[in-house]
């Protein structure tokens, strides 16, 4: 029991139920007062054994590791109470007045408890996700022999974690004697040097020492003045300080004064450089944390269309994967010089790892363009294939992330072997679900959503990572792409009520609060993602709605207002019981001046078809002319059908049945001639007909083999909100229709008709098919 008596235990139980009515981290308090380190560790190490305590402390579980800033309390919190890292982030450090070891330590702490998955971080209140793909694919590179030129040596992460008890050594007295007007530069570089090796723990103190600050700017101010060899070996010694963990605000300020200084410099000395030096200094600002910063002008001017195609020719196979490695992390070039890089690559791509075409692929994706390579396409998913079951999660990512990208309907067409390829992952991917990371099942997911074919297996892996995953590993964004992928594959989720409370529950949780308020597009996506699965979640809608909320999204993008559009009428259809506020009328009218938030009407004479073959339109436009003509016959006439948007809020229109001579009204205003009589018309039902094009369904591979259509949940959710409507539902998919012959599509159509019950059968009996 580490020294503690039972009876102390009993006591501290009884002391922990005297807390537990204290408003403000009752047990957080006891642990950061300093009294109750000891024993409180010593029950944590017994507690699985002390049932009932264990149930107390469980209770204060998210106090402990808010206020702890004991790491061996905190550690044996995250691994036996199953609490996650970054909670106690969010409230520590709340008082403005702590002083210079206790910021450092709370910035240390930050580091300590980031996620070794997902990289979470405490920032302004909530967790913030921060991407390992940059770590993973520089570590790699960086310790690769023929890599090392390339990169520069950091700092040293084995001693991220070291003792720093001898770290102190005339390190006040190194500083306090600097004296900047008569030091050399030899002699600046050498004290830096002696800096560095101390422990990295020890930098986050060293980088809040004013006499630091007054050290790097001595250097910053000699940088002009330096040789060549001088100047890289500057910044070689000012990459082996731990700037790449100054996550806080207090301690940015100095790596960002550091990076400025030398963007002005490199940016006057890199024509004289060489590519080697070149993509030094690329890696220089890669231990600054600054690749992607805006205004960084040297790696504009590195990744500028001229300069790329000067120096293309001079790299060779390494310095090119470098290169791409710090096109991702800056994420800008031409796509012209990309594929120019890659088309290198390709000539010698079977000689490549998984994790160098990783990199390739990861460029690609962080710059947002398409693979067009084919060549490159096709090895990278015959690269995967071979090694599916021991390639590391990330690399995966990536690579899935770049196919996806790149993915499109020509795939199924032009290149039934590539799809082939990617069909032939799912089984061993479905195997390595559970292990997955949120962000690559999702990933993994997502491609086979779009390729419009994906396995039931991997279905059912997917479904049982959302039922057991740990959500606090989620972002939020990922939950709304997870709950909108759901609700596409909705019909093979049988369990999918019971995800979508889990996923409900988390985000109304109040540690996810200020997640929420800071990204209303992503909670617009999640609850728009259960409407289609039919599920409606009020105090989410309402916060959504709120004024406050939809000001929220007075610059965004159409394709948002698009979405509450759909869900706000959703919600008024489907969901009665809702009496909170909704997208108002006059909001969509202003939006719509700027675009279309409601679908235009297809490329064809729609009410006026006649008989002449129109051209270039869409697959479904066709579909509808030639649906149109059928109805035409089956119904005695072009008034008895009105191609319209039977939902406002939807893109696409349809056709509906004017069975009765109320139901449609023409131009002046007056009701349409030649109604259908109770003879021939044997319902007052509104009709739909509902035309499903290729894009609306995926192909479900089956446990045995086959493979069926499936909807998507975006029309079965159309379906369900007419059926609501009181329409009467009459489908026609395309893998029916579309192969018919002309006269065997009248028959079809004639059937479709017969089978709703529209017209009286004595009407339909007397039809006769034309001929042809």
């Amino acid at each position: 029991m580490g020294g503690i008596t039972m009876t102390r235990r009993v006591d501290l139980l009884n002391f922990v139920k005297g807390k537990s009515q204290c408003t403000v981290f009752p047990f957080g308090k006891i642990v950061t007062g300093g009294r109750l380190w000891t024993p409180v560790l010593s029950i944590l190490q017994d507690a699985k054994q002390t049932k009932i305590l264990y149930r107390y402390l469980f209770t204060f579980k998210h106090d402990l590791i808010m206020h702890s800033r004991d790491s061996k309390v905190r550690a044996h919190c995250v691994r036996n109470f199953a609490i996650s890292k970054p909670v106690w982030n969010r409230t520590l450090g709340a008082s403005q007045n702590l002083n210079r070891s206790v910021k450092a330590e709370r910035s240390l702490v930050e580091v300590i408890n980031r996620d070794n998955r997902t990289g979470r971080t405490a920032d302004n209140g909530f967790v913030v996700f921060m991407e390992k793909e940059n770590e993973y694919f520089h570590d790699y590179l960086s310790n690769t022999i023929q890599y090392k030129p390339f990169f520069f040596p950091g700092c040293r992460n084995e001693d991220t974690f070291k003792s720093s008890t001898d770290s102190s050594t005339n390190l006040d007295q190194m500083l306090n004697n600097f004296n900047s007007t008569k030091i050399s530069q030899d002699q600046l570089l050498s004290i830096l040097k002696e800096l560095t090796c101390l422990p990295t723990k020890q930098h986050l103190n060293l980088f809040l020492d004013p006499n630091f600050h007054q050290l790097c700017k001595c250097l910053l101010s000699q940088l002009t003045d330096m040789s060549n060899k001088a100047y890289f070996e500057s910044m070689e010694t000012m990459s082996r300080f731990n700037f790449r963990q100054c996550i806080t605000s207090d301690l940015r300020d100095l790596r960002i004064m550091i990076a400025k200084s030398y963007d002005q410099e490199n940016i006057a000395r890199i024509s004289d450089w060489d590519p080697r030096q070149l993509l030094l200094v690329a890696d220089f600002y890669f231990h600054l944390r600054c690749s992607s910063m805006p205004w960084v002008g040297y790696l504009k001017r590195m990744f500028s269309t001229l300069f790329i195609s000067k120096i293309l020719g001079q790299l060779g196979n390494e310095e090119i994967v470098t290169l791409l490695l710090h096109v991702g992390l800056a994420r800008q070039i031409g796509e012209r010089e990309l594929n120019d890089a890659v088309l290198k690559i390709c000539q010698q791509i079977d000689s490549y790892t998984i994790e160098e075409l990783g990199i390739v692929s990861l460029a690609y994706f962080k710059t947002n363009k398409p693979v067009k390579n084919t060549l490159f396409q096709e090895k990278i998913a015959a690269k995967l294939n071979s090694c599916i079951k021991d390639v590391e999660p990330i690399c995966l990512s990536a690579i899935l992330k770049c196919l996806q990208k790149s993915s499109n309907k020509i795939w199924m067409r032009y290149r039934p072997e590539m799809l082939q390829m990617m069909i032939d992952l799912q089984p061993s991917l479905s195997l390595r679900m559970s292990s997955l990371t949120p962000q690559t099942a999702l990933h993994v997911i997502s491609i086979f959503h779009n390729f419009k074919y994906i396995s039931e297996k991997l279905i059912s892996s997917f479904s049982v990572k959302l039922t057991h995953d740990d959500l606090l590993e989620w972002r939020f964004k990922d939950m709304a792409l997870a709950v909108r992928l759901l609700a596409e594959l909705s019909e093979c989720f049988p369990n999918k009520t019971e995800i979508l409370d889990r996923l409900t529950d988390e985000l109304m949780s109040a540690h996810r609060e200020s997640e929420v308020t800071s990204y209303l597009d992503y909670l617009a996506r999640f609850l728009l993602g259960m409407a289609m699965a039919g599920v409606y979640s009020v105090p989410l809608l309402k916060w959504l709605f709120r004024p406050d909320s939809l000001a929220y999204f007075a610059d965004h993008k159409i394709n948002v207002y698009r979405d509450l559009y759909q869900l706000s009428e959703s919600v008024r259809i489907e969901c009665p019981s809702y009496s909170g506020p909704l997208l108002s009328d006059h909001l969509v009218k202003a939006q719509s001046k700027k675009s279309y938030i409601c679908g235009r009407m297809p490329r064809i004479a729609v009410n006026n078809p006649g008989d002449g073959e129109v051209v270039n339109v869409s697959k479904r436009d066709q579909m509808m002319l030639q649906c149109i003509r059928a109805l035409e016959w089956v119904l005695g006439g072009q008034q008895h059908l009105w191609v319209d948007f039977l939902l406002p809020h939807y893109q696409t229109a349809d056709i509906e049945l004017c069975t009765h001579f109320s139901q449609r009204k023409d131009k002046t205003g007056g009701l349409l001639s030649d109604p259908f009589d109770s003879e021939v018309c044997s319902t007052d039902q509104r009709v739909a007909v509902l035309l499903y094009a290729e894009n609306a369904y995926y192909s479900l591979i089956r446990a045995d083999g086959s493979v069926s259509h499936v909807l998507r949940g975006n029309y079965a959710m159309k379906r369900r909100q007419l059926k609501h409507l009181g329409f009467r539902i009459i489908e026609i998919p395309f893998y029916e229709f579309s192969q018919l012959e002309i006269e065997k599509k009248y028959e079809y159509v004639l059937n479709k008709v017969k089978l709703a019950e529209v017209l009286s059968k004595d009407y339909v009996n007397k039809l006769v098919l034309p001929t042809q």
